[in-house]
């Protein structure tokens, strides 16, 4: 089973964006910009992209499951040098407690209005902290 567990697909974004004061000029996606100005990558942007992610606002975590996600499409970790340093190990780990809990368990929403996204640092979560019921006791 590869199903990555964050992002609004399965879960929750992580950071929502990063900034870069240009030190010379340079030239952006055709845009022409002056030393000293600022770039903001609106990371979680990216996870609302049609053609990365068809019907981006469904909660669809199977979407991950046959397919392989380009590495700067979905970047809960961020990416390329920087890229955290324990995130195979933290993709790992949620992939074996999750599977094992979820094999169990009979979860369901416990309110079935979507849940408000606030920002807790520069991560976005459930305002309410999404809460669950679980409808069969497999699970203890």
């Amino acid at each position: 089973m590869r199903c990555p567990c964050a992002g609004r697909h399965s879960g929750w974004r992580s950071a929502t964006a990063t900034t870069s004061g240009r030190t010379a000029p340079a030239t952006i996606g055709g845009h022409e910009l002056k030393a000293g100005t600022f770039v903001l990558a609106a990371i979680a942007a990216l996870h609302y992209r049609e053609d990365t992610f068809p019907d981006p606002q469904a909660f669809r975590p199977e979407r991950f499951l046959d397919t392989k996600v380009d590495n700067y499409a979905w970047i809960p970790f961020g990416g390329g040098v920087r890229r955290c340093i324990g995130a195979a190990f933290a993709e790992y780990e949620m992939r074996t407690i999750l599977r094992d809990f979820v094999e169990r368990a009979d979860l369901h929403p416990a309110d079935p209005k979507p849940e408000k996204v606030k920002i807790r640092n520069i991560t976005l979560v459930p305002a309410k902290g999404t809460r669950v019921r679980q409808t069969d006791s497999a699970v203890s």
